[in-house]
């Protein structure tokens, strides 16, 4: 005879720490030491105090039960009001975040004390659904709940959540809104710079089809803009909350730990994308496209990417404003790599660019070896500072570039920008072949990138295959000609490797005109079509420049530095490059 299963209703408690496997590379002992320090003087006492029952802990997170859903979600305010006031002013590497789910529901209990069931089930998925450092309920705990509280309530709408059939109804618990009693020396935990809320697109045509386009649109674009940029955190914005960001944007903002939130509203031929100041509800940005027809997915994926991209921008400017105006020492990792990005624009002298640009990174990393952002900075800082000191060895600066992408592409694999970096990285230390692939797995996460699409050319150039990286160039140039500076340095370096002298000077000529003025890269490939054309004036202006960048420049010196470069490459440079550099008259060292 089968005994029928011990069941009860009862409150869940999930919480799990945020970036656990983050935070024990960086130091694992230290990370378990801290976590159970966190345990003793915070979560521990709260269970104790509402009387719950520690079922389980797994390391980086804890199953509870409790009686009642108000000492549940009591317990889970009071942890988290605890670890914002520990967080206050505490390094990036001792900042412990959790995630915390609550749901009321039926629970098996096992011999042993441990639960199982559709309650605990769905108490993981609510946790999973949680911002940083957050709390996010089920609908059967806001109702037994509601008005007994010092909190708010934003509803997230029915959530589609893994391994559950039928639809959660989710509230966020607006803890920084709350009634009045969080503690006055607890202010809220500074945001992460670059954070965005992703609202839903909303229909500007009452049409069946045009709803569901938006729906689409929606998922392809938020998507879209997290893959392009390293730097751009991107939350989804559920509807129910969604609906409160016109009137109310601050409460949505708290509710996600988001700086920005982005609104747009879908035409059937147009998209119009607005980014909102989640504090203030400033509009700080606004683009109109045109969209093609939705059966043309490959146009409208161009589309969409060039809105993600500019919109990607215009939150960069305001962030820079926004991190310039603060003090330095307040900066967090994250804050530091827009510090660096902002030379770019306020550091005309390269070298001093190049060497603050290191400082903030390598600062960044000092507090948070796993922040992504900083890693891709510093290896594109140091790929910068090869092209711009002569008495640097590009070898060293690549197998540093090499070990900070590899970590990079480790900690965050679905981001075209680590691919694409440590593709450079590969190829700078001789691997050619891994340096392909991993461009082209950076290319297949974003397909309508005309920078990755160019930049694997170049590396296909670079691997002594200029023919086929000059149908690639110039079909990227096409695709996307009003960002072709790139592209069209590339594809004067692929004609002069061809021989195809005439057409190498109009493409660099171009490209400097675009502002790819980089004299390693183009300039010295100008410099020797134009020699080998037999222009002897404007290939002796065209070396002047160069070496003004890069004076003591030799020869021997550019062979150097390329000495792990492909065999083939090797072998068409001294065929068309190296000549036309000596009948330019470049000291051969």
């Amino acid at each position: 005879m089968t005994t029928a299963p011990n069941r009860r209703l009862a409150a869940i408690l999930v919480a799990d720490v945020v970036g656990f496997s983050r935070h024990t590379e960086r130091d694992d002992a230290g990370t378990l030491a801290h976590l159970r320090a966190i345990r003793a003087e915070v979560i521990d006492p709260a269970i104790a105090d509402l009387r719950g029952r520690l079922v389980k802990s797994t390391g980086d997170g804890v199953l509870v039960e409790f009686a009642s859903a108000d000492a549940a979600l009591r317990c889970a305010i009071r942890v988290q009001r605890a670890l914002a006031e520990r967080n206050q002013g505490a390094a990036a590497d001792l900042r412990v975040d959790l995630r915390i789910g609550v749901n009321l529901g039926d629970v098996i209990v096992d011999g042993e004390g441990d639960i199982f069931g559709d309650g605990v089930n769905v108490a993981a998925r609510l946790e999973s659904l949680a911002p940083p450092g957050g709390i996010c309920i089920a609908a059967a705990v806001r109702d037994q709940v509601h008005g007994s509280l010092d909190v708010e309530f934003a509803d997230a709408g029915e959530q589609q959540v893994k391994n559950i059939a039928r639809p959660i109804r989710a509230f966020i618990v607006d803890i920084a809104g709350s009634r009045g009693t969080a503690p006055a020396s607890s202010p809220p935990a500074k945001l992460r710079a670059m954070s965005v809320g992703v609202c839903p697109l909303v229909a500007a045509v009452d049409d069946p089809g045009l709803v569901r386009r938006a729906k689409v649109t929606t998922r392809e674009f938020t998507a879209m803009l997290a893959r392009s940029g390293v730097t751009i955190a991107v939350v989804p914005v559920p509807h129910a909350l969604a609906a409160k960001a016109p009137d109310e944007p601050a409460a949505v903002g708290r509710a996600l730990a988001v700086r920005y939130l982005v609104e747009g509203d879908l035409r059937p031929a147009s998209l119009h994308v607005r980014v909102v100041d989640a504090a203030s509800g400033e509009q700080l940005w606004s683009e109109s496209t045109a969209l093609p027809a939705a059966a043309d997915g490959d146009a409208e994926a161009r589309a969409l990417h060039a809105v993600a991209w500019h919109l990607g921008r215009a939150m960069l400017t305001a962030e820079i404003r926004r991190v310039l105006a603060e003090p330095l020492a307040q900066s967090t990792p994250v804050e530091n790599v827009v510090r660096a990005l902002a030379l770019n624009s306020t550091e005309p002298d390269p070298r001093k660019r190049s060497a603050e640009k290191e400082r903030l990174l390598e600062d960044a990393l000092a507090r948070d070896p796993t922040c992504v952002p900083a890693l891709v900075g510093l290896a594109l800082a140091l790929d910068q500072r090869t092209d711009q000191d002569l008495s640097a060895d590009p070898v060293a600066l690549a197998q540093r570039m090499l070990e900070l992408t590899t970590k990079a592409v480790r900690l965050n694999d679905i981001q075209p920008t680590t691919w694409y970096l440590h593709s450079g990285a590969l190829i700078a230390t001789g691997q050619w072949q891994a340096a392909l692939e991993a461009s082209a797995k950076a290319l297949r996460l974003e397909p309508w990138s005309s920078m990755l699409a160019s930049h694997h050319a170049a590396l296909t150039a670079w691997c002594g295959r200029p023919a086929q990286a000059r149908a690639m160039l110039e079909d990227a140039i096409a695709t996307n000609p009003q960002n072709s500076a790139a592209p069209m340095q590339d594809l004067c370096m692929a004609h002069l490797l061809l021989g195809n002298y005439r057409d190498a000077v109009e493409a660099g000529e171009k490209a400097i005109g675009l502002g790819a003025d980089d004299p390693m890269r183009t300039g010295l490939h100008v410099v020797a079509a134009c020699a080998q054309l037999g222009e002897t004036a404007k290939a002796a202006a065209a070396l002047d420049a160069v070496l003004r960048a890069l004076p003591g420049l030799t020869i021997a010196m550019h062979r150097w530095r390329n000495r792990l470069a492909h065999p083939d490459w090797i072998r068409l440079a001294e065929e068309h490059l190296y000549p036309g550099l000596r009948k330019a008259g470049l000291p051969e060292g």
